[in-house]
């Protein structure tokens, strides 16, 4: 890690020599020979300032001799957590004095800015999206120009922005190098530019926009959004090229995970697909748009690898789906369109009254609910009697009173043994099998309103179970027997 103190490394290898140095990053370092395939080298805590990959070779001097061939040593970042406001007032001077690997963490305000993460970071709010809020100041409001970002938690919005070609609440963008591992997560993106302004975007405006990759010459994959509300994006009419929606995935990404969003009150496109690859869209909620999913290659563009599923499509004016120019049927299979009978089609499904569908795509089956389905509880369901009250006791002590009381055989008055006074449980002079009754019905191990010992019911409950036991019940003729089995078979419920 960066910062770490200075280590010994091992090396290992062959034809290593007693005069064999090892060199990082091209200086020479303290060298130990083990043997001819074992050195040990002393780096230094100055080699470890830096991030980065840094090459180690083995160098045997003359004659013959010469540089080994490179392995190489990364330095990470040992990551930190920057807090703003109280470490850096704005959330972009976080950003800049970040190392690749901190996380920075936004307390809830306003903040009047405009966002680039150009290292690998996460900015996370600490209270949500409702708390805190990006008031943005032009045209793209967060710019994420790296791979391995995360950004969560924040509303994203820029209302009085006006004209220019396009805006964005959050662009992804290739500048100098691929990008991977792409996170945007419970986010609120909602108007992006003044809807009434007088000078339309000549573009539109997007809420997520997903682009500019081959445009570059650079792969930009791994994309993951998810969880975020992206509502009332819309462009005055006028625009040249009006593109507007909330999500635009444009110049070839590839491996999106579009999930779990709320989309709805955009002025086009719910999500559009222009260039892309490998595309899951699934569990989100697509309403109030004119077309929920657009997917419409441009410029001799494709969109493949496409999966539609388990999304709520719903009250969208002109489609719910809109597949144009593309090869095969988009796998729309498994949603809910708004109404049971599925997705209106002229052709394939004319009794259909959910949004409508155009040719090129495949909605059969779909749900006939939105989803996920709503689980009807089942009824409750009472039992009589109640399981009893259990108090604590001492079972030892319970069993060892119960047990001398059916010891005894007999009625016995409490008063011709002093052991036996604490036995006259229902305190009526005699020591008898009712106590016994008593003392585990106080104890809550026996369920009975009221004590009457019935030895008619005793010998009905004998008779009962005759055919289980046989001629074993005929070692308890007694009461007290009788009891005892009744104690044994567990019909007293105590351990």
């Amino acid at each position: 890690m960066r910062g770490d103190t200075g280590f010994t490394l091992t090396v290992y290898g062959t034809n290593f020599i007693t005069t064999s140095v090892v060199r990082f990053n091209g200086a020479d370092r303290g060298t130990t020979f083990v043997s001819d395939t074992e050195l040990t080298a002393d780096i230094l805590t100055a080699d470890l300032t830096a991030v980065g990959t840094f090459d180690v070779t083995v160098f045997n001097p003359e004659p013959g001799g010469g540089e080994s061939n490179a392995q190489t040593l990364t330095v990470s970042a040992n990551p930190s957590t920057i807090n703003v406001p109280n470490d850096y007032a704005t959330i972009q001077a976080a950003i800049d004095a970040a190392e690749p690997g901190d996380t920075i963490l936004v307390s809830p305000g306003t903040y009047s800015e405009n966002l680039r993460i150009t290292k690998a970071l996460t900015v996370r709010s600490t209270d949500g999206a409702e708390e805190t809020i990006i008031d943005g100041t032009s045209s793209y409001i967060v710019i994420i120009s790296h791979s391995d970002v995360t950004f969560e938690g924040f509303t994203v919005t820029n209302p009085e922005y006006d004209g220019g070609a396009d805006a964005s609440g959050i662009l992804v963008e290739t500048v100098t190098e691929p990008i991977s591992n792409v996170q945007i997560l419970n986010n609120i993106v909602t108007r992006v530019r003044s809807e009434t302004g007088t000078t339309p975007s000549m573009y539109g405006a997007t809420g997520i926009n997903i682009g500019y990759a081959t445009t570059k010459g650079f792969t930009l994959s791994n994309i993951v959004i998810s969880g975020n509300t992206i509502t009332d994006i819309k462009n005055p009419d006028g625009a040249s090229v009006d593109h507007t929606c909330g999500i635009n995935v444009w110049d070839g990404a590839d491996n999106v995970l579009i999930s779990d969003n709320i989309i709805s009150g955009i002025k086009f496109n719910g999500i559009m697909l222009e260039y892309a690859s490998n595309v899951q869209i699934e569990e989100n909620s697509i309403s109030g748009c004119k077309v929920g999913i657009g997917v419409e290659p441009f410029e001799g563009a494709t969109v493949s690898g496409l999966t539609i599923h388990h999304n709520n499509i719903v009250d969208n004016t002109v489609y719910g789906l809109e597949a144009v120019g593309v090869t095969g049927l988009v796998d729309a299979e498994n949603n809910w369109w708004g109404a049971p009978s599925g997705p209106y089609h002229p052709e394939t499904n004319t009794g259909g009254s959910g949004n409508a569908v155009s040719d090129n795509v495949d909605y059969e089956p779909w749900l006939t609910e939105s989803y996920p389905p709503v689980v009807t509880p089942p009824p409750p369901v009472f039992t009589w009697p109640p399981e009893p009250y259990v108090p604590p006791v001492n079972l030892t002590e319970v069993r060892g009173n119960v047990d001398t009381i059916l010891s005894l055989g007999e009625v016995v008055p409490a008063g011709d043994d002093p052991t036996l006074i604490g036995l006259d449980y229902n305190h009526d002079g005699m020591v008898d099998i009712a106590d016994a009754f008593d003392q585990l019905r106080n104890a809550g191990l026996l369920w009975t309103p009221s004590f009457t010992f019935d030895p008619d019911a005793a010998s009905n409950t004998l008779m009962a179970l005759q055919s289980v036991y046989g001629a074993n019940l005929e070692n308890f003729p007694s009461l007290e027997g009788r009891v005892w089995l009744l104690y044994m078979l567990g019909y007293l419920p105590y351990q």
